[in-house]
């Protein structure tokens, strides 16, 4: 019983001594401060009993009657400060003597720099250090004044500005430099990926964290298209031209029920067209009179344009948009066993865009038109051909602007004679009784599209939205129903 009194006992001596050596290796802890020469500290701590210092040359110490500790900045150096406390704890400090103070001299840094946007000189404990973004051009700067400041740790980044020019055109990317490193961040398109990998290459410092999810930058594009077709037809009627028909016979019968000195009826028989006010005894006339009258023809009449189809289109960017006028003809085929199918051939006005978007809001694109009809004159076994005019073109242009694609042309030529039954065939002579109908029917195809960058907050998607509105008050107005509900 003795013995195990005399076991705990020893175990509450040495847990109490850990403790004590605890205690002391804790308050004994080198704690470490900066100052400047000539620069005076004032230290509260607990009543001390005795100072030793290690450099006086760098500082000096006094123990005031209050108990404070009053530090003084002699010279540059470090130096080692070590208290003996009356309760019989011990710390120590490190003290480092500079120059000058270090606020002081990282506000001459700015003051130095203040021209270069995005540099500044800032104290991390006892060191200052020197952060930002250096364009190439205030390189030299830099470096000439980290001559003069040689204890300055330089951590500033002088290709973020390079690189962030290089992605200027990438949309939702984020360049900043943490350190030595220029870190991009940020979701871009997976159009603009190969770009980043590109830049990554080229420097070592690049810490690429963006992502790619497909979605997030894939801007609207809306496309108002308008295709057009330009008749420039010519008909020429060039000859004489001899009237056909030769009137006959003629008789008329005229008499008054009633008169009047006034006025007369008009009458459409240009023979009693200037009868008198009146006609006393009735009057009549029979008997023939013909001529064969000609015109001379030299005309030349000029077409019009026509608005073939005036789509507006939208797609993503990088997606595509197409647009047909038509209809589709069935063409049996035959399989390679003998059986017997049937697919569809579109025909009419078609277009196809696939556009892409930049962050300037230049619009990349590939333009695919046709017209196609269907052309009997050159069936094979009852299936027609077609008469096809298309073209294919890659542009490049700035949003609004407006693309004309044009040079797809169609010429068609037509001869009519017209001649005066029996004299027109009289050699020579018959030259005066034939008329000649000459048409040229030349068609030209011009394409017009303007694109525009827009999303739910454009002008442009805010204009549909009330000409939709004007339109739904304007047939409510017609219906005289202003309770009517518009289903959405």
């Amino acid at each position: 019983m003795n013995g195990d009194k005399l076991k705990g006992s020893i175990m509450r001596k040495v847990i109490f001594a850990i403790v004590v050596m605890v205690v002391s290796i804790a308050a004994s802890a080198n704690q470490s401060m900066t100052m400047s020469i000539g620069e005076i500290k004032l230290l509260r701590l607990n009543p001390i009993e005795r100072v030793a210092v290690g450099q006086s040359a760098v500082l000096s110490t006094s123990l005031l009657k209050n108990g404070q500790l009053l530090l003084l900045g002699e010279g540059e150096g470090t130096t080692t400060v070590h208290l003996w406390f009356e309760n019989g704890k011990e710390g120590q400090y490190t003290v480092r003597v500079s120059e000058k103070d270090q606020q002081t001299t990282a506000q001459t840094l700015n003051n130095l720099l203040s021209g270069i946007e995005g540099v500044e000189a800032e104290v991390v404990g006892d060191q200052i250090v020197l952060h930002g973004d250096v364009p190439p051009e205030y390189g030299p700067v830099v470096d000439a004044v980290m001559i003069k400041y040689p204890n300055v740790i330089n951590v500033t980044s002088k290709i973020a500005n390079v690189v962030r020019e290089l992605l200027s055109d990438v949309a939702g990317v984020d360049v900043s430099t943490v350190g030595t490193h220029v870190v991009l961040r940020g979701d871009v398109s997976k159009y603009d990926v190969p770009v980043i990998e590109k830049v990554g290459k080229e420097f070592a410092e690049i810490m690429d964290l963006t992502t790619s999810s497909g979605l997030s930058e894939e801007r609207m594009i809306f496309m108002n298209v308008k295709m057009t077709e330009f008749n420039k037809n010519k008909l020429k009627n060039l000859g004489i031209n001899w009237t056909n028909p030769i009137a006959g016979p003629s008789v008329a019968f005229a008499a008054d029920v009633d008169g009047n000195k006034v006025f007369r009826a008009p009458s459409e028989s240009a023979t009693f067209a200037d009868l008198p006010l009146q006609v006393k005894t009735p009057i009549g006339y029979f008997g023939i009179a013909t001529e064969i009258s000609s015109r001379i023809n030299f005309l030349v009449n000029s077409g019009d344009a026509l608005i073939l189809a005036e789509p507006r289109l939208s797609t993503r960017s990088g997606g595509e948009a197409t647009f047909l006028a038509g209809g589709e003809v069935p063409l049996p085929t035959v399989g390679s066993l003998g059986q017997s199918n049937v697919e569809f051939k579109e025909f009419g006005i078609s277009m196809k865009i696939n556009p892409v978007v930049d962050s300037k809001d230049r619009i990349s694109a590939s333009v695919e038109t046709e017209i196609s009809a269907v052309d009997n004159s050159v069936a094979v076994n009852g299936i027609p051909g077609f008469l096809t005019r298309k073209t294919a073109t890659e542009v490049s242009m700035n949003a609004g602007e407006t693309l004309v694609i044009s040079g797809l042309l169609d010429q068609q030529s037509s001869k009519d004679l017209e001649k005066l039954a029996g004299l027109g065939d009289i050699p020579i002579l018959g030259t005066f009784f034939r008329n000649k109908n000459v048409r040229n029917v030349e068609r030209e195809l011009v394409i017009f599209v303007t694109p525009t960058v827009f999303d739910a907050h454009s002008e442009l998607n805010q204009a549909y939205i009330r000409r939709r509105e004007q339109n739904i008050n304007a047939f409510k107005e017609a219906v005289d129903e202003p309770d009517l509900q518009i289903l959405e």
